[in-house]
């Protein structure tokens, strides 16, 4: 059956009749392997890079919304803009960023081209030099005491395009 302007006329009949191959099946199937295969490309296509027109966070702005997740401790947030080597160390060190502070305020980020030779991070492009002050309370005194604080934050791209994260959080550059 088919309706008024033909749509569907020889799609699936020439199965249900043992092959007999009627009017229109072949470039039917043809039509629609093309159309699976332009849905494919576009649904692996949008699983591996950013849509075009989608603006990609900048190194500042990395640094930034990984401070502000810290001081509202949206721990899954911040950890997710560091190297997973850095996450790990992260969780391990009494005196990291989640297991010490109580509050951080007043943030401020400088970027600027880090003094490294290239290969420093393997696998990371564009490696960024930050320097971040800010006001911090924390559980326990460690190395550094409650109220303003300075650190050293390293970030590069993955990849030569890929997103940013942070590589390094230090007192010292």
């Amino acid at each position: 059956m088919t309706d008024r302007d033909g749509a569907g006329r020889g799609v699936g009949r020439s199965r249900s009749r043992g092959g007999g191959g009627s009017r229109g099946s072949a470039p039917g199937r043809r039509l629609a392997a093309v159309c699976v295969a332009l849905s494919l490309g576009l649904t692996m296509g949008a699983c591996s890079a950013p849509a075009a027109g989608t603006p990609q966070i900048s190194a500042e702005a990395t640094v930034q919304a990984y401070f502000a997740a810290v001081g509202a401790h949206r721990w899954a947030e911040a950890t997710g803009l560091l190297t997973p080597s850095l996450a790990k160390a992260q969780l391990a060190s009494p005196d990291s960023d989640r297991k010490n502070t109580l509050t951080l305020t007043a943030v401020h980020v400088e970027v600027r081209s880090a003094p490294f030779e290239r290969g420093a991070y393997p696998g990371f492009s564009d490696i960024r030099q930050s320097l971040v002050t800010y006001a911090a309370t924390y559980r326990e005194v460690y190395g550094s005491t409650d109220g303003p604080q300075v650190r050293f934050v390293y970030v590069g791209r993955q990849g030569a395009a890929g997103p940013w994260r942070i590589l390094e959080i230090g007192t010292g550059p």
